[in-house]
């Protein structure tokens, strides 16, 4: 084989390595940017959709908060059968809320997988954070209504007797709610601290 025709065959040897690795690298390149607009995809399904079962959470919170405040409106007014009816609709409703937090909590945390960025990856985390406390403050409204209705029915028994134990047991239920109400008040400034970096990272460009 001459000289010339080895240089020919070494030539077209290397422009055909050149369109493998050019092929190589363009295949590798496709597959990188479609697993990431995968990941933006699943991204925004998970996130969005923990918003929206925050959302959720907010109303029925709401709606718990109502009942809770028409029971204590009830007590004040010595109405307490009233009371009890409206601590039972306000647990109900602290119940939900509770629930939907925790539904949003885990889709953060699969949000929080597919983030393609450092900050959509701290915003899920604090939103995973934001869920925990939220359904800690459900909690402790439920458990403080529970405690107000027993007080409730403990007045009622009392003034229908006249028996004091009654009227002890009745306090001592108030005050255990009481403690519930200064844990959810405890937890309310952990929760605006929470919010306020989920604000200030919405807020960075």
């Amino acid at each position: 084989m001459s000289y010339k025709k080895l240089s020919i065959i070494i030539g077209m040897f290397g422009i055909s390595l050149i369109v493998i690795s050019l092929f190589m690298f363009s295949s590798i390149d496709k597959n990188n940017l479609n697993q990431e607009l995968e990941n933006k995809d699943k991204f925004m399904d998970y996130y969005l959709g923990g918003e929206n079962h925050f959302d959720l959470a907010l109303d029925e919170a709401y709606n718990g908060d109502a009942y809770y405040d028409y029971a204590s409106e009830s007590y004040d007014t010595y109405y307490f059968e009233d009371g009890i009816y409206y601590c039972t609709e306000a647990r109900y409703y602290y119940s939900e809320a509770a629930g939907e937090y925790d539904v949003a909590r885990a889709m953060f945390i699969k949000a929080e997988e597919y983030a393609t960025d450092d900050k959509y990856a701290e915003l899920s985390r604090e939103y995973v954070n934001l869920s925990e406390l939220g359904a800690d403050l459900m909690y402790d409204m439920y458990e403080a209504c529970e405690y107000f209705e027993a007080s409730m029915q403990n007045y009622i028994y009392y003034y229908d007797s006249d028996y004091e134990s009654y009227y002890e047991i009745a306090n001592a239920e108030l005050e255990s709610m009481n403690e519930k109400i200064r844990s959810h008040d405890n937890t309310v400034n952990l929760y605006n601290k929470c919010l306020g970096r989920i604000t200030a990272l919405k807020e960075l460009e």
